[in-house]
């Protein structure tokens, strides 16, 4: 059943505050006070386990309809990032990209319900304020980039993550490099007989296991942020996770995941062989590996469905997209701007000036 917060004093709808914890209504300025602390909203969210999860997927969301609380789904034509509303709510411009392309987007089915949330602790004041000292650091920026970025249009967002455990057993192949050296004789520039030592390499073939367990891979499901980006802003601390409840994403944008479980699996796979291949080609050994090859098998995967906070102020200059992005726990801060070409042509006339004057004064 749908799950509303209103303002027991004009009926708006209340909005979860950062910091206090506090319900507070955005129009008379009413408090209700969070009476629990946020742990006592449930029992732990668990890790469930993957095998035969994502065949059944569509059963399970039957019987784990949504997000609990009543929820408008719109979807960006620029980015394609589906974001979840208050009913009341009539966005304007996509709070991932800043693109007007916005169009209702009703869906078949509920997503799953997220199983944990991490609050945010961040207030928007802070965000805005690193927002303005970002661009204010900023080289080789375009003139009205400020004024384009709109500062009041910072936006807090629950992003969905696909959190996976997984235990790895990989066999690895590779050829180990050995270096050892020769003593060459060869003629100077004088015709006199020198010697000196070459570096020479020998190659042997090399193989072995490596297990490796990983917990916690981080996994954005949105696609209205880059997946490296989501990289830049980590770590989010995972002891801040409540279980989930409806009323933390009061006042503001929830995303519905738009990587499922089977996609997340396969890039949260794509992590960890990235790992997986840097310990194997140390336990090589040797000087120098080539060819290595390495055949994963990943076992006991588990997952949790997460809800994180991020601030973003996304906008549009020059008809490409660029959004500046703070974690909502730790304040890390990261974010993508354009340059400026007239600044950096200016800077290299600039330079080519100088150099010209100091090479008239030499002769």
């Amino acid at each position: 059943m749908a799950k509303n917060f209103p303002c027991p004093s004009c009926n708006a709808d209340l909005e979860w505050s950062p910091g206090s914890g506090d319900l507070t209504c955005p129009y008379c300025g009413h408090v209700v006070k969070d009476e629990a602390p946020a742990a006592a909203d449930g029992a732990p969210a668990v890790y469930k386990p993957m095998a035969h999860f994502i065949s059944e997927v569509h059963s399970w969301m039957r019987d784990n309809p949504g997000w609990g609380e009543a929820k408008k789904e719109i979807a960006c034509g620029s980015c394609g990032a589906t974001s979840e509303v208050e009913p009341h709510i009539e966005a304007t411009s996509c709070p991932f990209c800043g693109s007007h392309q916005l169009t209702p987007n009703p869906s078949k089915y509920d997503a799953l319900r997220p199983d944990a949330v991490a609050p945010f602790r961040i207030d928007r004041s802070e965000a805005q304020r690193k927002f303005r000292e970002w661009l204010g650091g900023l080289w080789f920026r375009p003139n009205g980039l400020k004024e384009m970025a709109a500062l009041g249009s910072v936006q807090g967002i629950y992003l969905p993550v696909w959190s996976i455990d997984a235990k790895t057993d990989t066999a690895w192949t590779a050829e180990k490099g050995t270096h050892y050296y020769e003593t060459v004789k060869e003629k100077d520039d004088n015709g006199n007989t020198v010697e000196r030592k070459e570096q020479k390499t020998k190659w042997t073939s090399a193989s072995g296991r490596h297990n490796q367990q990983f917990d916690d891979v981080m996994v954005n499901g949105s696609t209205g942020i880059e997946q490296e980006l989501f990289q830049t802003l980590q770590p989010f601390p995972l002891d801040k996770l409540v279980p989930y409840n409806p009323k933390f994403l009061q006042g503001f944008v929830a995303e519905r995941y738009q990587k499922g479980l089977d996609e997340g699996y396969e890039l949260a796979k794509k992590i960890m062989e990235e790992v997986i291949e840097e310990k194997c080609e140390e336990k090589v050994g040797g000087d120098e590996v080539r060819n290595l090859e390495i055949k994963v098998r990943y076992y006991d995967g588990r997952f949790k469905l997460l809800l994180l906070p991020i601030w973003v102020a996304a906008y549009q200059y020059d008809g490409k997209p660029h959004r500046y992005l703070v974690n909502g726990l730790t304040g890390e801060a990261s974010g993508t701007a354009p340059y400026s070409t007239a600044k950096i042509v200016g800077l290299i006339v600039a330079i080519l000036a100088v150099i010209a004057t100091l090479v008239l004064l030499s002769r």
